[in-house]
């Protein structure tokens, strides 16, 4: 089990699948600025 990250911790380089079904890693948008994930809780 990976540890928690705390405040101040690098986020790990992790890669997602976008809206559009493509793949999308953390380290291609923090080449931009800085970025915020958001996860949605889906309850129901």
């Amino acid at each position: 089990m990976a540890a928690r990250l705390q405040p101040g911790d690098q986020a790990p380089d992790v890669s997602l699948v976008g809206i559009t079904g493509q793949p999308a890693t953390l380290s291609e948008y923090w080449k931009n600025g800085p970025v915020l994930i958001s996860f949605l809780r889906h309850f129901g």
